[in-house]
């Protein structure tokens, strides 16, 4: 809209001029008359607001006040504040607030953020496409215990969290951590025949036997590890890659957090007073009298990986290139 001020303001002005003098009083007066006109001026085009500019400002500070930040007071606790643990499997008190509700968590031992993308699409069965963040049901004050499965490895472990909204904004990252110190009974070595007189051989001693459960759907619980164990393997040959994809991807007493087990573990289900298979056939049948996988490394090469020959129950190493292809048993962790 044109401002009708100025034509009357430049008519002013103009009159002012032509009937001034050439003094001293005058010229002051002219000063004086062009700063009001001049405050005028400024006054008028500094209180004019562009009304569509007032609605866009308007509209980006409710977009930041809403839908611009996360979830607030985010929380994790692990096993109640405890300092150490012995079991892998530990208990997250998550907690975290919004208004528009919190729906989504993510729990890992990085502290790289995951992608949000997909977060809360799912596929055909219900299982969601990014599986870096776990659905809950929309709270403004959400608040659960669940639970996480440490690394392994002995040490201390950091868990951090991230909490989203509807809106997949994200709060910062939370953590806490614990320390890890596996324990378990070492398992005797099932070998119970003699060959000396000379006291000291492994049939000499009976003090943690062999403790195995079959659980009648296709795992073995070893009560000495509290480890579960895939009763019959896959029976086919695996690169070590594979052999990892082959784990993870399993699905097993509905259970799916199956892994590669780690050299120890492996070498605690070997039974020395058997060989091909050196295993206990009756909680593990149709066993390979060959090579299985473990995930621990060999600390000379890091291509290298450790394996357990279950002919006669030894220990050696093989580089991880795709063409060594071994036998594979998975393993859990009991609850």
């Amino acid at each position: 809209m044109e401002n009708v001020w100025l034509p009357k303001i430049a008519a002013t002005w103009s009159l002012f001029l032509n009937r001034t003098k050439p003094n001293v009083l005058y010229a002051l007066g002219a000063l004086k008359l062009h700063l009001i006109l001049l405050s005028m001026i400024i006054l008028l085009y500094g209180c004019k607001v562009d009304e569509s500019q007032k609605a866009n400002d308007y509209y980006d500070l409710q977009d930041t006040t809403i839908y611009g930040i996360g979830p607030s007071n985010p929380n994790i606790i692990i096993n109640g504040g405890d300092a150490s643990t012995d079991s892998m499997i530990v208990s997250l008190s998550l907690s975290a607030t919004d208004n528009r509700g919190v729906i989504a968590y993510s729990a890992s031992e990085s502290s790289i953020m995951p992608q949000t993308d997909n977060m809360t699409r799912v596929d055909d069965n219900g299982t969601p496409i990014n599986s870096d963040w776990t659905l809950v049901a929309s709270s403004t004050h959400y608040s659960d215990t669940v639970d996480f499965e440490l690394s392994t490895g002995t040490g201390y472990k950091t868990v951090y969290v991230w909490f989203a909204d509807d809106e997949k904004q994200t709060t910062d990252l939370v953590f806490d951590s614990i320390f890890y110190d596996f324990k378990w009974t070492v398992s005797d070595t099932g070998q119970t025949a003699s060959y000396t007189d000379t006291v000291g051989e492994d049939s000499d001693y009976s003090i943690n036997p062999p403790n195995f459960t079959n659980n009648g759907d296709g795992t073995v619980t070893d009560h000495n590890t509290n480890l579960m164990w895939q009763r019959v393997d896959s029976e086919d040959d695996y690169s070590w890659t594979e052999a990892a994809e082959y784990c993870s991807n399993l699905t097993l007493a509905n259970k799916s957090n199956w892994r590669v087990p780690t050299r120890r573990e492996l070498i605690s289900i070997v039974n020395y007073g058997a060989s091909n298979p050196a295993i206990d056939t009756n909680y593990f049948p149709y066993a390979n009298s060959s090579i299985y996988w473990t995930t621990t490394i060999f600390a000379d090469n890091a291509s290298d990986k450790w394996v357990v020959d279950f002919d006669k129950g030894e220990v050696n190493y093989y580089n991880d290139y795709s063409y060594n292809r071994f036998n594979v048993r998975c393993v859990r962790n009991k609850k």
